[in-house]
């Protein structure tokens, strides 16, 4: 019996980690509740350490890029090559929309470059998820991209357009997880897509990486993996307003 035991625990340890943890498909779930009960915070709980800091590079890379077109040589230089009117295009929507607009974009309630840099890394992340939210995204351009517009409809079209985007944007949004694709040596994409939908959405896929006894998503970009995600629940909340 004693060496019955000592064999079972033998073969234990040599299981995987990520066979022995909650399932990639589990902790996506776990993921997907957190955005549709808008905990930001609790979503950047699963990204792992590497891709905060792929996060991070992205926003010192955008930082950097805003200080050098601001820069009076490099607009010039720009307008030499032809390239002004993108430098004109940008520097119109930053008046537009006030200081910090563009950091707001990626960043929720992110208002300058010094914030930005002394934020640590986790609550970056959370920041970004908040700026993708169809909330997030529909109060920015009800109160700043479309002020103006809706401020010259007649007064009852007006406020009908801005109560159906505040109700657009605070809609919970379902999501669920319709397969799992292993990869095998602590590597799982979920496949996964925006629930309720009639005809069935379109499908995204998140990667997770096992560490530590616990499933993280894991990204090299944003963009690659998170931000489709964002664009399917921006086309699921425009769809419900038809």
């Amino acid at each position: 019996m004693l060496r019955l035991l000592r064999a079972f625990i033998v073969a234990l340890a040599l299981v995987p980690a990520a066979a022995r943890c909650q399932s990639a498909s589990a902790t996506a779930r776990a993921f997907f509740q957190a955005h549709t009960d808008h905990q930001w915070q609790a979503m950047a709980d699963f990204v792992d350490s590497a891709s905060l800091r792929a996060m991070r590079e992205v926003a010192d890379k955008m930082v950097a890029s805003f200080a050098t077109m601001a820069k009076p040589e490099v607009r010039a230089a720009m307008d030499s090559a032809g390239v002004g009117a993108m430098a004109n295009m940008m520097s119109s929507l930053q008046s537009m929309m006030g200081p910090g607009s563009m950091l707001r974009f990626m960043f929720a309630h992110v208002t300058d470059a010094a914030e930005l840099q002394a934020m640590p890394d986790r609550d970056l992340m959370a920041r970004w998820f908040e700026a993708k939210s169809p909330g997030y995204t529909m109060g920015l351009a009800s109160n700043d991209m479309l002020k103006g517009m809706i401020d010259r409809m007649p007064a009852a079209e007006g406020s009908g357009m801005r109560a159906a985007m505040d109700v657009a944007g605070a809609t919970p949004l379902p999501w669920e997880v319709v397969g799992e694709i292993p990869e095998g040596r602590g590597v799982s994409h979920v496949v996964y897509r925006v629930a309720g939908q009639t005809p069935q959405g379109a499908t995204g896929i998140l990667t997770f990486r096992a560490t530590g006894g616990r499933w993280y998503i894991h990204f090299t970009n944003p963009d690659d993996q998170l931000g489709h995600m964002a664009a399917l629940a921006l086309s699921a909340m425009q769809a419900a307003q038809r």
